[in-house]
C-alpha cells in the first residue's frame, strides 16, 4: 500500500520467494508484500480473479479468497510474517499510545483512509479526526508522532 512506512531493512526477507504478513486466523495482509517476480503464489492469486472475482467486496479478492482458497492448503508458498509487518492491531497504538516498540517492527500500515475511524480524542486540543501536517503532528505524544520524526 502507498500508505506503509518501512521502519528498517527488509532484506532479510530476499531469500524467500514472497513474504507477506498472515496472522492466524485472520486474511492475508496485501500492503506489504516482497515476492520474486515468478512467485507462485502471486500466480495463483492473479489467475484466482478470473473466475472469482467479486466487485462488491472490498478485500474480498485482495485477502479473503486467497487466504482461505489458495494459503490455507498450501502456507508453503509464502514465508509468514505474523506480527512485525504491522498488519493487524496497530492503529490504537500507533495514533493514540507512546508504542516505543513500534521500532522492533518491520513496516507498519498507517491506515491514512481509515485513520480517524474509532479513534477518540486525546484532550481538549489533541483531537481526532486531523489532518496531520509537520506542525500539529509534534503536539500528539503518540508513536506516530515519533515515527515521523525519524523520517
Amino acid at each position: 500500500d502507498s500508505d506503509s512506512y518501512v521502519v528498517r531493512s527488509l532484506n532479510d526477507f530476499r531469500r524467500y520467494e514472497m513474504t507477506l504478513g498472515w496472522f492466524p486466523g485472520k486474511d492475508m495482509g496485501n500492503q506489504i508484500l516482497l515476492a520474486h517476480k515468478d512467485a507462485r503464489f502471486l500466480r495463483l492469486w492473479y489467475e484466482s480473479y478470473k473466475d472469482n472475482y467479486d466487485p462488491t467486496s472490498w478485500y474480498y479478492n485482495a485477502g479473503t479468497y486467497p487466504t482461505y482458497n489458495i494459503l490455507v492448503d498450501k502456507p508453503y508458498l509464502v514465508h509468514r510474517v505474523e506480527k512485525l509487518f504491522g498488519n493487524y492491531g496497530i492503529k490504537w497504538k500507533t495514533y493514540m499510545t507512546n508504542f516505543p516498540e513500534w521500532r522492533d517492527y518491520y513496516t507498519f500500515h498507517l491506515l491514512s483512509s481509515r485513520l480517524n475511524r474509532g479513534l477518540k480524542n486525546l484532550s481538549k486540543t489533541l483531537k481526532y479526526p486531523v489532518v496531520f501536517n509537520d506542525v500539529n503532528v509534534l503536539k500528539y505524544p503518540v508513536a506516530f508522532r515519533d515515527m515521523c520524526k525519524a523520517v
